[in-house]
């Protein structure tokens, strides 16, 4: 089709290069020449999308429409208004006559109310102030939009492509696929590589002068639909010069799925290879995680590689979509990584690349470095218990003695948005899920004054590490903030908190899972409002708002590990990462159905989904830092309906390799422990629990051999302490 792309920004915004919210309200001109009247089928993609009048007339703008154009000149006008971060205009015309354009311009923006309505009343540019129109400059309309042609791309029905040998393309070896020009139009291939990637796009081939490839990668193809990246210009393309040649593209990209079209082409084209180069931030496999049920080893592999899709120079949110360090999407990667991978570096630099956004913002920003300056107040929070977290894995003091004055302005600013009632308030991005939440941009939204409670709280614990003096005061407003919790934002009537008090003062009728799961797992609901909430989120009753994406899972998840409810844990994952799995991903996807609409999800690799690689490791191996650094390590399994499980846990002091068995009579652990690091372990016991083995000796805890501190028998576990490491072969019966 006849098409342009136009760069709406640089016409209306020349002078501004950031990537903030821009809001316009103002038209596009096109002018298109047709040669004799044309009927033609109007051409829509991605980003700006407004309302149309074809010569004065309104008409559907959407795509697919079908145009009448008369002979000479016509005058399309868009209407432009919105808020936009890209202003990318994509249009496409087809049709079988003539088509030329003319004059492409804005008009605007547009100030008063009047001069907007007597433009788009009339459908005539020329009642436009002459000062509010201006063209289009040249460098801002694209000579090609590779992903809009791929969309609009038709197949011609009953033709088949001429390949020859098309499998020679897909592996290394001598032999060439030979493609053949068609009379008939271009040549599609639809090539899978097998798996989700990140990575760089590499091909061999010998064409004519002149030939385009046009490369549109993509990640998901649901129910034999092709989905597209929309939002996403996930395409390139490369013009040949004669002969044989190679190429590797400059941008790496998230795909499984490309379309190549050959174009422009009248002799054959012979293809030796076309594949992918993973490039993705250079750490080992450390981890491992096994047992006795499939669907969980498979579970943990793949949110393992998810995550490895989302490593870069930064954690990324996505390998495709963003490719951006999303500062709350990061503090569950760095858990994930503990159990997959156990790299701190890239955690480091995360956390510091945040703190650096606090020299333009009084919170760290939602992603970093950005064009786009954007508070979302609970990853703010979420980067505080970060920090936190880091110290428990690593010990590392002096990383946090660099990071603390960060910390300290972080709180600080977060106490000096409480308002007369003691509560959070403040107007930024206000989500936690991808759900119906009622979370508005201004108000007091209730999940974020309890992360606030747990952040001041998990920030004292530094300061007090450090030995400064703010330790006691966070403590003592995050005591205040509890209390002011509970005072305005439950509801007695429904025996939950709400979602949030709305900005005129009213409270939100909107209970969902998301506020209630934070009240218990930042620790502010006590007693019977407690038992209430605890129901609530096991079994969210009708009208409830549950999870929308496995994101929040992630949540729910540390809160059912705290209430030792691992068997629950383990059926939902298998129900909802099992179905990702069941419809075929090698990655996991951003959403549960029912966010995107019909499609599945949006991102298809997204590691924010991966809790159940950390959850596996920390509580079904049962490997964790009991003092920071693994100076102690924790190994308490939880074999709930398994027999057996085998892992490796990536620690900065080496590997804890743990395999343990449950059989009717008893249960067996075999640990390997660095030599430096102690042990505490608690194991499940029978019930009537009368003998205990270390190491092939029976012992009692009046007799304990060498290396063994303490040993207690309890009803239903056995606890022993162990003061090195080493291998250590453990079993109760």
């Amino acid at each position: 089709p006849y098409h342009w792309t136009v760069d709406l920004e640089r016409s209306f915004f020349p002078d501004r290069y950031d990537s903030n919210h821009k809001s316009v309200r103002g038209f596009l001109l096109f002018e298109i020449r047709s040669e004799g009247e044309n009927e033609v089928l109007l051409r829509r993609s991605h980003h700006v999308v407004g309302k149309l009048k074809l010569n004065g007339e309104e008409v559907s703008a959407g795509d697919g429409t079908r145009l009448h154009l008369r002979n000479g000149r016509n005058i399309m006008l868009f209407d432009v208004s919105g808020s936009y971060h890209l202003m990318q205009f994509p249009l496409g015309l087809e049709c079988e006559g003539k088509l030329q354009a003319g004059r492409i311009a804005v008009i605007g923006p547009i100030r008063d109310d009047e001069t907007f309505s007597r433009i788009w009343e009339s459908g005539d540019p020329e009642k436009a102030p002459r000062d509010l129109i201006r063209d289009v400059p040249e460098e801002a309309i694209a000579k090609v939009d590779v992903w809009s042609l791929t969309y609009w791309d038709r197949p011609v029905v009953g033709v088949e492509p001429r390949v020859e040998n098309p499998d020679a393309m897909l592996t290394p070896n001598d032999e060439w696929s030979v493609i053949h020009p068609s009379e008939e139009g271009d040549v599609r291939l639809l090539l899978d590589f097998g798996r989700e990637l990140l990575a760089y796009t590499e091909f061999e081939i010998d064409a004519p002068e002149g030939t385009i490839l046009d490369f549109n990668m993509f990640e998901g193809i649901q129910e034999g639909e092709l989905l597209l990246t929309h939002g996403l210009n996930n395409s390139f393309r490369y013009v040949c010069r004669e002969g044989r040649q190679s190429y590797r593209s400059y941008v790496k990209r998230g795909f499984r799925y490309a379309y190549v079209v050959l174009r422009n082409f009248s002799s054959p084209v012979r293809i030796r290879h076309i594949t992918s180069r993973l490039s993705t931030y250079p750490t080992p496999e450390r981890g491992e995680f096994y047992c006795d049920d499939d669907r969980l080893n498979r579970i943990w592999e793949i949110g393992a590689y998810t995550l490895r899709l989302c490593m870069d120079d930064t954690y990324l949110d996505c390998p495709a979509y963003e490719q951006t360090h999303w500062v709350g999407d990061a503090r569950n990667e760095a858990l994930i990584n503990w159990a997959a991978f156990g790299d701190p570096r890239i955690t480091a630099h995360c956390l510091l690349q945040t703190a650096d956004s606090l020299r333009r913002s009084p919170l760290p920003e939602s992603h970093v470095p950005s064009g786009w300056q954007d508070i979302l107040t609970a990853w703010s929070l979420l980067w505080v218990i970060s920090v936190r977290e880091y110290w428990q894995f690593t010990g590392d003091r002096s990383f946090i003695e660099r990071i603390y004055p960060a910390v300290k302005i972080t709180c600080d600013n977060f106490i000096g948005y409480l308002n007369n009632d003691g509560l959070l308030e403040i107007e930024a991005w206000n989500m936690l899920d991808w759900a119906p939440m009622d979370t508005p941009r201004a108000g007091v939204v209730t999940h974020q004054n309890m992360l606030l409670v747990r952040s001041l709280r998990e920030a004292s614990e530094i300061a007090d590490l450090l030995g400064e003096g703010d330790g006691e005061r966070w403590r003592k407003t995050a005591d205040e903030l509890k209390e002011a919790i509970n005072r305005h934002l439950w509801s007695q009537e429904k025996g939950a908190f709400i979602d949030c008090i709305r900005p005129d003062g009213t409270p939100s009728p909107v209970i969902s899972q998301q506020t209630n799961t934070m009240a218990l797992l930042c620790d502010c609901v006590d007693g019977e409002r407690a038992r209430k909430v605890r129901e609530l989120v096991l079994d969210p009753p009708e009208g409830v708002v549950t999870a929308g994406s496995p994101f929040f899972m992630f949540f729910l998840f540390e809160q059912l590990a705290r209430d030792g409810e691992i068997e629950r844990m383990l059926d939902l994952t298998r129900e909802k990462w099992g179905f990702m799995i069941d419809k075929g991903a090698t990655t996991f996807w951003e959403t549960f159905p029912g966010w995107a609409g019909k499609r599945w999800t949006r991102s298809w690799c997204h590691a924010w989904s991966s809790a159940p690689t950390y959850f596996l490791s920390t509580e079904v191996l049962g490997v964790y830092p009991e003092e920071p650094g693994f100076q102690t390590v924790r190994i308490a399994p939880k074999p709930v309906g398994l027999n057996w499980c085998r892992g490796r846990f990536p620690t900065v002091q080496g590997e804890i390799d743990v395999e343990w068995r449950k059989g009717e009579e008893g249960f067996e652990l075999v640990s390997h422990v660095p030599v430096r690091v102690k042990s505490h372990l608690i194991l499940p016991a029978p019930h009537k629990a009368r003998q205990v083995r270390i190491n092939g000796e029976e012992v009692s805890p009046d007799r304990l051999p060498d290396g063994v501190e303490s040993l207690e028998i309890k009803k239903g576990k056995v606890e022993i302490r162990l003061s090195r490491g080493g291998e250590w072969n453990l079993s109760i019966s």
